[in-house]
């Protein structure tokens, strides 16, 4: 089977699981989760051997877990489909990021930095952990690329290696709280909390690490760093920087209130109104700028390709929601496991 069928199926998975949040018919259920055991199948063949040993040990574990308490075939099925919820995070939450590149959106954040290192004196590594900071709170583990990108063309110069590394120490600030993370919604999932209940605590804890990689920044130094040094190129108009910089921020600040009213509106979890915003909200603002055809075009170029970027978070994930399942029968009223 191509990769980019797979990829149309990986979204018609995620696609039918979201409906399904709101009507759930049989035939919905019974569809999206054996579509996520196709997807399992086909990934094992492209998983690295290391992957591939993991993955097919706990499915062992879990299919014999499920003999031993002769649990029925649409049991079984169900767990393939547990953990759809994380992995429309994967899939979904780069159309986000597709919009912003489409408008020139980050095209504008660069040229703007470019301008504003004519006037003042650069500071690319605080400029990097804010861009990250902020950027990769929304686009996850594609805000890292971008951002360096960003920082490669728009500063004169910088140390290549520490750059590399503030951009990962920016990435950790996002861990800490942003509901757009795999890992926050994993909690959230497992303790059946709002994001309401730890948001405020994890923007503290953020705030904290931020402070301690500061402290840490004055005694980083690589033995062999590589400087970076760039020509600076023609600019843009200011008046069109500024235009597109000030939608790119409006972008932002709305596309924040809708996941968050949508979960304080409707009755789901964070990560379905973190999906339903990444599928929905682009859509509608590309219709709204005049940018729909081109939207449209690199969406489904993402579609097509999701599966060999995604094999392993897929296959990873589907395996784990199998496996935790399969522990569910062995768990007493005490919370432990009988093994």
């Amino acid at each position: 089977m191509k990769h980019t069928y797979l990829g149309v199926l990986a979204f018609s998975a995620v696609f039918l699981y979201l409906i399904s949040v709101f009507y759930s018919p049989l035939w919905m259920e019974t569809a999206y989760r054996g579509i996520a055991a196709l997807l399992l199948f086909f990934s094992l063949f492209r998983m690295r051997t290391l992957n591939r040993i993991v993955v097919g040990l706990l499915l062992l574990i879990g299919s014999s877990l499920f003999l031993y308490y002769n649990t029925s075939f649409s049991n079984v099925l169900q767990s393939f489909g547990e953990n759809l919820n994380l992995i429309g995070l994967f899939l979904l939450i780069p159309f986000l990021g597709i919009l912003m590149s489409e408008a020139g959106y980050l095209q504008a954040l660069q040229t703007f930095f470019l301008e504003r290192e004519k006037n003042r004196p650069s500071h690319p590594y605080r400029t990097g952990y804010l861009l990250t900071a902020s950027m990769g709170s929304i686009l996850n583990l594609g805000s890292m690329p971008l951002v360096y990108n960003i920082g490669y063309e728009s500063f004169s110069t910088f140390e290549n290696k520490t750059f590399g590394l503030t951009l990962l120490r920016g990435f950790g600030f996002c861990m800490l709280w942003s509901p757009y993370f795999v890992n926050v919604g994993l909690i959230l999932i497992l303790y059946d909390l709002s994001w309401s209940q730890i948001g405020g605590y994890g923007l503290l804890l953020a705030v904290i690490y931020t402070i301690i990689v500061w402290c840490f920044f004055r005694f980083t130094r690589f033995s062999r760093e590589e400087w970076i040094s760039n020509k600076q190129p023609v600019l843009q108009s200011r008046a069109a920087i500024k235009h597109s910089l000030h939608r790119l921020l409006a972008y932002i600040i709305i596309l924040l209130l809708l996941s968050f009213l949508l979960e304080l509106s409707l009755p789901i979890n964070m990560l379905t109104s973190v999906s339903i915003t990444a599928l929905l909200y682009p859509l509608l603002w590309a219709g709204c700028t005049g940018l729909f055809q081109t939207y449209v075009q690199g969406g489904v170029q993402h579609v097509l390709s999701s599966f060999d970027r995604l094999y392993n978070e897929i296959g990873i994930f589907i395996t784990a929601g199998f496996f935790g399942e399969a522990l569910s029968p062995a768990r007493p009223a005490n919370g432990f496991l009988l093994l």
